[in-house]
């Protein structure tokens, strides 16, 4: 059996919820409906990074945090999942690479852990395929080749205790509310 689905484009309209009903071969429309969000397109422009994996000093060998969190073309928040950020951790000469892992949350937000190898000076890339496009685009405080020059020979106390405490979605959370008036 195959199915075809016409729908109608709701770019013009932004980001909304609908409600979905269906008409089977011109017969009428079903009293059971469907509630379906529609949603614009992540745009990097507008994304953003934030976390103790961005502070200028961290510490080698240990994997630093840091949250992306995806807001669309209409500059709002995400609030579903789905999206493919690329990030990369490399030193500053570019001989090095560091690990890397990062887990969609399904909401808009993605945490990210990085770990390098050695200390010295790093930098952290983080892109997405914008638009489905060809080419990766940088997210909003990233300096497109250049990214975070991080430290990572010290180790700052001001931020590992409390963060010892607390896991670290709920220090990051806290930053983010607290520091940054909300992402």
């Amino acid at each position: 059996m195959q199915v075809r689905v016409r729908t109608p484009n709701y770019e013009l309209f932004g980001p909304t919820a609908v409600d979905v009903k269906v008409c089977i071969s011109g017969e009428g429309w079903t009293v059971n409906k469907v509630r379906y969000s529609y949603f614009a397109n992540t745009a990097a422009r507008n994304c953003l990074a934030f976390g103790p994996g961005l502070l200028e000093k961290g510490v080698f060998g240990v994997e630093m945090p840091l949250i992306i969190q995806a807001h669309d073309t209409f500059n709002e928040r995400r609030t579903s999942g789905g999206d493919h950020f690329t990030v990369r951790v490399v030193s500053a000469d570019g001989k090095m690479e560091g690990a890397v892992r990062h887990e969609d949350l399904g909401d808009g937000q993605y945490m990210v852990h990085y770990a390098v190898p050695a200390p010295g000076r790093w930098l952290v890339h983080i892109s997405h395929d914008d638009l489905g496009g060809p080419e990766r685009v940088a997210i909003r405080g990233t300096l497109g080749p250049i990214g975070w020059l991080l430290d990572q020979s010290l180790l700052t106390d001001r931020f590992w205790m409390p963060a010892r405490l607390l896991n670290e979605y709920q220090c990051l959370h806290f930053l983010a509310v607290n520091l940054g008036g909300g992402c």
